[in-house]
């Protein structure tokens, strides 16, 4: 069965995955519109099974933290409002971690299916997904260094 992990789970997923610390605490849902950057999650049975969505500080800060890339190239991103491939590459495979945040046993797999930047490349059911969604987690991670953005994990 998907859950939706707690913010403690998010950050702990994450901080050893950065390897700096990495706070987590729970937010009003941000517009679909601000979310820039959109995950897609299957469950094994060929349906979406879950989704996360990042604005763009958040997947500049952590891509860039993935690999020590300094803050200043995550925060000229930001600024650009445009994400570096390399950073839109990073955070995918950040991504690709935070899949194991929606399972909660090992029988479950949950793998990325993909992404895209930005999300209108995505249908648009994955943007209904997002407001429509029963089961949510609205997040601003703040990571060490770098920055804070908004994660939203959805169950579809």
């Amino acid at each position: 069965m998907l859950t939706l992990p707690t913010a403690d789970k998010t950050a702990r997923v994450l901080s050893g995955l950065l390897n700096r610390p990495v706070k987590a605490r729970p937010v009003a849902s941000p517009s679909a519109p601000t979310m820039k950057f959109v995950s897609l999650f299957g469950c094994g049975d060929g349906h979406t099974g879950a989704l996360c969505f990042a604005d763009l500080p958040l997947a500049a800060h952590a891509g860039a933290a993935l690999v020590m890339i300094p803050p200043d190239v995550a925060k000229e991103s930001t600024r650009a409002s445009d994400l570096d491939p390399m950073l839109a590459e990073n955070f995918a495979e950040i991504c690709n971690v935070l899949s194991r945040l929606f399972a909660d046993d090992d029988s479950i797999r949950v793998k990325l299916e993909g992404t895209a930047f930005p999300p209108a490349a995505l249908p648009e059911a994955v943007a209904k997904l997002y407001g429509a969604a029963k089961q949510k987690l609205d997040l601003e991670i703040a990571i060490d260094g770098y920055g804070t953005g908004k994660l939203s994990l959805r169950l579809a």
